[in-house]
Order: structure tokens, then C-alpha cells, then sequence
């Protein structure tokens, strides 16, 4: 099963569930590899966050690793990353200055009534 992720923010967080494991069993461990094949996590978590990547598509596979057993496949990733367009940043920023300026200037404007 590949799920799909799509992030405008170049960061995102891989979540999965490992029906096969055995509760009871407190040594098994969940590797996160990219589509190299360099492992990204390793621990007990059952999610992994990642952050700063630049627009394109990343692939993930997540494996559960337990002493005396095989290593299985849980799930695999396809991550599409389309940052927001340099456009609509200046806007918004462009949007926020102008809310600055005004709301210095009132703020100006009634200490200066106010004495």
C-alpha cells in the first residue's frame, strides 16, 4: 500500500500501524528509508516528522524489525512537496506590513490626542 502526502511547506510527518507486531514483543524497532535506501529513523515511534525539503516527489518505506523474525514491509510513502509560490509570500507579507504600518499609526495618532 502507498499512501500519498502532499505538503506546501516542505515539512510533513510519516505516521503508520504495524498490525503484525506482537505487543508483547518490546525489541522491535521501525526503520524509515528514502528511496536511496538511507535510513532516515530508527526507533520505537511509530512516526517520523521531516522537515526541510525542496519542491518534488519523495518516496519512503517504513520496516519492522524484530530480533529472531524476519524484517517486513509495513508501508511506503510517496510525499509530493509544492511549496507556495513566491507571489502569494510577498502578498502575505505585503499584507502584514501594511497592517503594521496602520496599526502604528493609530496607535501614534491617540497618544498624541491623548496628551
Amino acid at each position: 500500500m502507498v499512501e500519498e502526502i502532499e505538503s506546501r511547506t516542505g515539512y510533513f510527518t510519516l505516521n503508520w500501524q504495524d498490525e503484525s507486531r506482537d505487543e508483547l514483543v518490546k525489541d522491535c524497532f521501525y526503520k524509515l528509508n528514502d528511496s536511496n535506501g538511507l535510513i532516515i529513523y530508527r526507533g520505537r515511534s511509530s512516526s517520523s516528522f521531516i522537515s526541510g525539503k525542496e519542491n518534488g516527489e519523495y518516496n519512503y518505506s517504513v520496516f519492522s524489525e524484530c530480533p529472531n523474525s524476519s524484517i517486513t514491509k509495513i508501508n511506503d510513502f510517496s510525499v509530493r512537496v509544492n511549496h507556495y509560490s513566491k507571489n502569494i509570500a510577498f502578498s502575505f507579507f505585503g499584507i502584514g506590513f501594511l497592517a503594521f504600518i496602520v496599526l502604528c499609526a493609530v496607535i501614534i495618532k491617540e497618544s498624541i490626542k491623548g496628551t
